[in-house]
């Protein structure tokens, strides 16, 4: 889970304001044609799990987790079903959660309720450490299996060495936030359409994964270091 916070929250609430103001359109249109506007915010360095993996759980939630434990595609109730963080919320607001990853030699990390909206210095998501966060032992192998082992293991190399202090909540990369740190982002996911879950387009830094957005290709690039483009333009390598 990436956890540094760059979001488009004020324009985003400006957007909520002002559809939520507005009054109710009367119209014949019926299916995708009383869509009037379709609104795109890219955002990066989160994943699902990270920002809406306690959907289900969110007090008063109109969502579930999988009946099966692992797809929607087959639940009985796939229109309110997300794939999140199989963890169970508590009356005083703390969740015990089983997701983990493995940290040091014979321990483990598991995910944890995190406030800390600004976690510094910044995550690992380089292309080689990304592939290796998703398959530790065999990263060039990751698209095929991608057992998630190596978010910790990783960042504690990179990004955020454990400095002699080791306790639950101190790899922050297995941190997550609830209805209460995103109260704005749960009400959207609650009053309009959502996904059971997202996945980025491209494993690897910023710039390849917006290319995504616009071109719906990386043009083979891996880095973020070319934000010049390059003579020629932005093409296949």
């Amino acid at each position: 889970m990436r956890n540094i916070i760059r979001v488009l929250v004020s324009a985003l609430v400006t957007i909520g304001l002002c559809v939520r103001d507005l009054p109710a359109a009367q119209s014949s249109a019926s299916g995708l044609a009383k869509v009037n506007h379709v609104i795109i915010a890219m955002q990066e360095n989160h994943s699902f799990d990270n920002y809406l993996g306690v959907l289900a759980l969110a007090q008063n939630s109109l969502y579930h987790s999988p009946a099966n434990g692992s797809s929607c595609v087959h639940d009985p109730n796939p229109a309110t079903c997300v794939v999140g963080l199989s963890c169970t919320a508590h009356a005083d607001g703390t969740y015990t959660c089983t997701n983990s990853n493995p940290d040091d030699p014979g321990s483990s990390v598991v995910a944890f309720h995190t406030n800390d909206y600004c976690p510094a210095p910044d995550l690992d998501h380089g292309w080689a450490s990304s592939h290796k966060e998703g398959n530790y032992n065999a990263p060039n192998n990751m698209l095929k299996s991608s057992p998630n082992d190596g978010f910790t293991r990783v960042n504690d190399l990179t990004e955020q060495p454990d400095n002699g202090v080791e306790n639950a909540t101190e790899d922050k990369t297995m941190g997550f936030y609830n209805e209460s740190d995103l109260p704005f982002y749960y009400a959207l996911a609650e009053a309009f359409a959502i996904d059971d879950h997202y996945h980025c387009s491209v494993v690897g830094p910023t710039v390849p994964d917006r290319f995504y957005l616009l071109a719906a290709t990386s043009f083979v690039h891996l880095t973020t270091n070319e934000t010049v483009p390059p003579v020629g333009g932005y093409k296949p390598i």
